[in-house]
């Protein structure tokens, strides 16, 4: 069963990673897959390969930092395709930095990356949706939105955020039959993230389980296709969730304590 047979998808971050699986998923279910990222030759070669397999893939080279790269992405989407049914803000980056030693820069590069640049295309993709009364918005956050764990506040900060504002989104957009999917990941193979992490991250040193970036674009479709409002991966990452919200302070001891090895 193709389930989501000739919609037009719209992937930022497809180069790679949760993005490009993504992109493959939602193109072997029967979506023409729009790709956008910076790496030109990475979703030529994706396209290629979707193209090769039976699908249809349009690359739009796309800095979502760039408002203006955003909207020269949408304008291309409707002008091809008259329309978009999906929008997946999974562009992202991280920041691997203990908070005495930031520097501003970086700080502000990765929320426009992780934050503002999911915000302009959403700002930008909800007219159309609204309109035709149907559409659906899948925000690839993490868990990192749900527990800030050391050495990573920045990067939790702005997941953080994601959260927050796909909650909001979902109660304002839910008159107009559009659906907002929050995907949560825990740590990931595949992705290549930790080797792109400025600085002095958490993951690299994670002695947990990863799921697969195909293993998290299978359940991503499958939560978006039930109806579902928010995914959080893996049973381990809703355990730690759960500890959180119900006993606050014993988490914190625990990320505190563990902070002291990570220095």
């Amino acid at each position: 069963m193709q389930r989501f047979q000739d919609q037009i998808v719209v992937v930022t971050g497809a180069s790679s990673g949760i993005g490009r699986e993504l992109a493959r998923a939602f193109s072997g279910e029967g979506a023409t897959v729009v790709l956008a990222a910076r790496s030109v030759d990475a979703l030529e070669q994706l396209a290629a390969e979707l193209r090769a397999a039976g699908g249809q893939a349009l690359v739009v080279p796309t800095d979502v930092r760039d408002y203006g790269q955003i909207e020269r992405l949408m304008h291309v989407t409707q002008e091809t395709f008259g329309r978009l049914d999906v929008l997946v803000n999974n562009a992202g980056q991280g920041l691997g930095v203990w908070a005495k030693d930031l520097t501003m820069g970086p700080v502000e590069d990765l929320f426009r990356t992780n934050l503002f640049g999911l915000i302009y295309a959403t700002r930008l993709a909800l007219p159309g949706m609204i309109a035709r009364r149907r559409g659906l918005i899948i925000n690839v956050s993490s868990v990192a939105g749900k527990v800030g764990t050391p050495s990573d506040s920045i990067y939790a900060a702005s997941k953080f955020a994601v959260n927050g504002f796909s909650q909001g989104l979902r109660a304002e957009v839910a008159q107009h039959n559009v659906r907002v999917l929050t995907v949560c990941p825990f740590f990931t193979s595949g992705t290549g993230f930790s080797r792109n992490v400025a600085g002095r991250g958490f993951e690299p040193r994670n002695p947990l389980r990863r799921m697969s970036a195909r293993r998290v674009a299978e359940l991503t479709l499958d939560a978006a296709a039930r109806g579902k409002h928010e995914l959080v991966l893996t049973r381990t990452a809703r355990f730690a969730v759960f500890l959180n919200h119900t006993l606050p302070g014993v988490f914190d001891w625990g990320l505190a304590t563990a902070a002291r090895f990570l220095k």
